[in-house]
């Protein structure tokens, strides 16, 4: 189908172009500053240490770490020696205390990795989209990491149309958003999977018909700290190419609850490059791959069910941050930390101690622990730090 294929090129261009991108014209009045009192100086400890750990094994193979765990480890993926790059990618698990290594696998005919990582009965789970044996076909697989066995298992595949799928945990299941392509209508659904049975569920659908263009389209999907889900979508207007945003709700038995009307905020914002969404208590993250005029949202939802903007931009959330009432953010290609105040809504901004002109290329986190990984000016080798927040 034209329309998914389309979107699949768009989607892959924009993740290798986003890094170079994202940066752009960082004006500091937009964020309160707090140098003396406040929230920046209760949360960071002073002075404010990065400790930095080798996680290339050559110059040549960098890491790209996608999940820090609380037994002070974390599971990078790296690319595989000259030979294999662009076939390959490399699992391991490195422990931060003691700086060693364990190789746990490696995907075979890799395309690109995809989405949001779940962690559920000691496995993380992830979808990667790999070739078929004749490269004929992308296949969509959703893998696991056993950190008991500390092992690479491949749980189950499909070939849907969407490479980017996000996946959560939601009682003792996966809740995944998925778009497959029947001729020139493509279905965005809901799946439910329980690892234990291998059994699927389809929660909800929405169908989008290329030729009238007129339908529904399922963005991203999220869960919020009760176990309620929140899907982005769009409406196509009839007899244009717009479309109408809002975000659906679904309590913890996928019950519908309400909409979240979001005409405030969706011509700056969303489409179909979205790659990210959270939701935490009233407040919502939207990042998507362009740049232009901005990439982020951050809105507040309001009495009446209407989302609106305290700061749209450039700030990538860090994912799994854990500290009361702050959500964390940064800037990526600077050396910009901001946080979220969730009591008052207030942006509160600090830098971190980054040299030699290395700037941010990405913050995993767990829990008030901290992984950055820092690229140089010209974008020839990266530096792997950890830190700590009160």
């Amino acid at each position: 189908m034209e329309f998914m294929k389309n979107k699949f090129i768009a989607l892959c261009t924009l993740t290798i172009l986003m890094g170079l991108t994202a940066c752009a014209n960082f004006d500091n009045s937009e964020f309160t500053q707090t140098q003396t009192h406040g929230i920046t100086n209760l949360m960071l400890h002073e002075p404010f240490y990065l400790y930095e750990i080798d996680l290339s094994l050559d110059k040549h193979r960098q890491a790209d770490a996608i999940f820090l765990l609380d037994d002070g480890s974390m599971i990078f993926i790296r690319t595989g020696s000259n030979h294999e790059v662009g076939s390959y990618r490399h699992i391991y698990r490195y422990f931060l205390e003691s700086g060693t290594y364990i190789d746990i696998g490696r995907f075979y005919r890799f395309a690109v990795s995809t989405g949001r990582y779940a962690l559920l009965d000691n496995i993380i789970y992830f979808y990667a989209t790999v070739g078929d044996a004749n490269n004929h076909m992308l296949i969509n697989v959703l893998f696991g990491i056993d950190l008991e066995n500390n092992k690479l298992i491949h749980v189950a595949e499909d070939t849907i149309s969407d490479p980017i799928v996000n996946t959560f945990s939601i009682g003792d299941r996966l809740i995944s958003l998925k778009i497959r392509a029947e001729g020139e209508v493509g279905i965005s659904y809901l799946e439910i999977f329980d690892p234990k049975t291998n059994l699927t569920e389809i929660v909800s659908k929405a169908c989008f018909d290329a030729t009238t263009r007129e339908g529904i389209i399922y963005l991203l999907h999220t869960i919020d700290d009760n176990n309620w889900t929140y899907v982005l979508y769009q409406i196509a207007l009839s007899g244009s190419d717009a479309w109408r945003s809002l975000i659906r709700v679904y309590d913890e038995n996928f019950d519908f609850k309400k909409y979240i009307n979001m005409s405030e905020v969706e011509q700056n914002i969303t489409g179909y490059f979205s790659n990210n969404f959270r939701v935490f208590g009233d407040f919502v993250y939207i990042y998507t791959f362009t740049s232009f005029p901005m990439n982020s949202l951050i809105g507040r939802i309001d009495e009446n069910g209407s989302l609106y903007a305290i700061h749209e931009g450039h700030l990538s959330l860090v994912d799994n941050f854990s500290a009361d009432n702050i959500q964390l953010f940064f800037w990526r290609l600077s050396n910009i930390l901001v946080l979220l105040d969730t009591d008052t809504g207030i942006l509160h901004q600090t830098t971190i101690p980054l040299d030699n002109g290395y700037r941010i290329m990405n913050i995993i986190a767990n829990g008030d622990i901290a992984f950055v990984t820092a690229v140089s000016a010209d974008f020839n080798s990266n530096r792997y730090f950890f830190t700590r927040f009160r």
